[in-house]
């Protein structure tokens, strides 16, 4: 059951994971895993926080929070029992959570090795058609990026006796 499901209304009694919002959690590392719970009105003694049914934690105040550490890979299903002081106890649903491997920079590949790209700086946004079969690369290589320096540097010295005058 996703995390934000509908809380019951009036006093009906309700536990629930609050967090974290995503399902695929990177190992290693420390995941703080949140839940909130109303019994009604009554006081709760404790959250007591499961993994695939097993007591890993319990905590008496809030924010109920457990610091998941030394995650191994795989899918777990968490459910938090928010327990009473009068004996009171309510589960709730089910969330699971995927722990991934970690990649490494390395392994984070967006571009393959071997990708040719093509940089063009003129200073003004691209037209549409930049990325289509109509882009000419020609005037991104010499000589005419050698002509285009050139006219810059001109038209910077132009620019600059032009103010010394004002």
């Amino acid at each position: 059951m996703p995390l934000g499901f509908a809380q019951p209304a009036g006093d009906v009694p309700w536990a629930r994971i609050t967090s974290p919002a995503e399902s695929r959690i990177e190992a290693p590392g420390v995941t703080h895993v949140k839940a909130r719970a109303d019994l009604g009105g009554q006081a709760i003694e404790q959250i007591v926080f499961a993994i695939d049914g097993e007591t890993v934690f319990a905590d008496t105040a809030e924010p109920y929070v457990y610091e998941w550490q030394n995650r191994r890979v795989g899918k777990f299903v968490f459910t938090v029992i928010a327990q009473g002081m009068n004996g009171e106890a309510v589960e709730s649903p089910g969330v699971e959570f995927e722990v991934v491997t970690k990649r490494n920079a390395e392994e984070s590949v967006l571009i393959t090795r071997g990708s040719r790209w093509r940089y063009l700086d003129t200073g003004e946004p691209p037209d549409e058609n930049w990325i289509g079969g109509a882009f000419d690369r020609r005037f991104t290589q010499p000589p005419f990026t050698s002509l285009l320096k050139a006219c810059r540097a001109e038209l910077l010295s132009l620019y600059t006796v032009s103010n010394e005058g004002c």
